[in-house]
């Protein structure tokens, strides 16, 4: 079997809970594979959140609010809340206000601190509403920009991971970061382009909009990428985790606005 191909299988072992029950050397290559294969991951998880929406709108007689619930929940399914733990970390180690060593301290801290609860309401509480929202007047459009909502995370989350210093050459980040390299930009540049080409082609309604999701993506790499190095010294898998979380956040708000 191919590295590459063990490398996308290992991103997904790691970032999603499908059960791949193989054991796969943790070499540089597959890791690096592993790196390259984040959006395809994302691009997955759109995809099939994108399918099930459809379904429950097209063969169902579900209440926009029970749909958006059930759609929201398939996210969390799929990838085993992995992320929001990231985000409720982050947010832990970060309103503590203390200086940086103690914040790591708390981001390690397996217990769940008032910040992380309440920051973690506020997170959900807004993804629901721009979910819910945008559900009530469904257009086969809309079930396109869902589906490219996760790829574009995982690319932030990729960026920040191959760009950013690390907080501490320990942990899930600084395990990928060591074996990627920058090389890997190349393959995020042939996944915008064929998922961008895919999209306009099925669309021309949707090439502003997808304007408007890419830059807030750019948006949330600069943001996020100067916040943890500001805040943390540099990257950990929390902070990457978070990173996923708030780009969703916002590209969902962005797809709100212009709906």
């Amino acid at each position: 079997m191919g590295k590459s191909w063990t490398g996308l299988l290992i991103a997904f072992q790691f970032f999603t809970i499908i059960p791949i029950r193989k054991n796969f050397p943790l070499d540089d290559k597959r890791l690096a594979g592993a790196v390259a294969s984040l959006p395809l991951v994302g691009a997955f998880i759109g995809g099939v959140g994108s399918l099930i929406l459809w379904f429950l709108h097209t063969f169902t007689d579900l209440s926009s609010l029970f749909m958006s619930l059930l759609f929201f929940f398939s996210f969390f399914v799929m990838t085993g809340g992995i992320h929001l733990d990231g985000w409720v970390d982050m947010s832990d180690g970060y309103f503590s206000y203390r200086e940086r060593s103690r914040r790591l301290e708390i981001m390690k801290d397996p217990r769940v601190g008032t910040f992380g609860v309440v920051s973690l309401l506020f997170l959900l509480a807004f993804k629901w509403v721009f979910s819910y929202e945008i559900i009530e007047d469904l257009s086969n459009d809309t079930f396109l920009l869902f589906a490219l909502v996760p790829f574009l995370s995982r690319l932030v989350m990729g960026g920040i991971l191959l760009h950013s210093p690390l907080a501490k050459n320990e942990g899930l980040a600084a395990l990928f970061q060591q074996a990627a390299s920058k090389t890997i930009w190349i393959y995020y540049g042939i996944y915008i382009f064929l998922f961008v080409l895919v999209i306009t082609l099925t669309s021309v309604n949707l090439i502003v909009p997808i304007a408007f999701l890419f830059v807030g993506s750019v948006v949330c790499f600069v943001g996020f990428y100067n916040f943890c190095k500001r805040a943390f010294g540099g990257i950990t898998g929390d902070t990457l985790g978070a990173t996923v979380e708030g780009t969703e956040a916002l590209l969902w708000m962005i797809i709100w606005l212009l709906h």
